[in-house]
């Protein structure tokens, strides 16, 4: 089910999906998430906007890579997955809660998931 859902503090919509996908995912402050891109941002040269930096936040707390093994839409992925998981598609990021939710500002059901994150489980 799609909940409408806004992290940004001041429930601006100004292109943050990453920064508010990860604030749902880690169950961290957003502007907390936001220092923590920016800090890898200055560590590597790399952009905020990038993949590859909240990629890099996302392993950095315990999340690892998943592909999907089918290209299947988010919604029907956020039905199949009982972990949280931070799912990126089509230019976009969103978070589904592992409880068949799919928590963002707008739908993206209808996409296919490219990959995703989710939480590391230690053995």
């Amino acid at each position: 089910m799609f909940i409408e859902y806004n992290a940004n503090p001041f429930k601006a919509n100004i292109g943050d999906c990453m920064i508010r996908s990860i604030s749902l995912a880690l169950d961290m402050n957003y502007m907390d998430v936001f220092d923590g891109l920016i800090k890898i941002v200055d560590e590597r040269g790399w952009e905020l906007d990038e993949m590859r930096t909240g990629m890099q936040f996302l392993l950095d707390h315990g999340w690892e890579y998943v592909e999907p093994t089918n290209k299947i839409t988010v919604s029907k992925l956020s039905k199949e997955i009982k972990s949280p998981m931070v799912a990126i598609c089509k230019g976009h990021v969103t978070y589904l809660d592992g409880n068949g939710n799919i928590l963002d500002t707008w739908n993206p059901g209808r996409y296919k998931v490219k990959y995703g994150f989710m939480k590391r489980i230690d053995e």
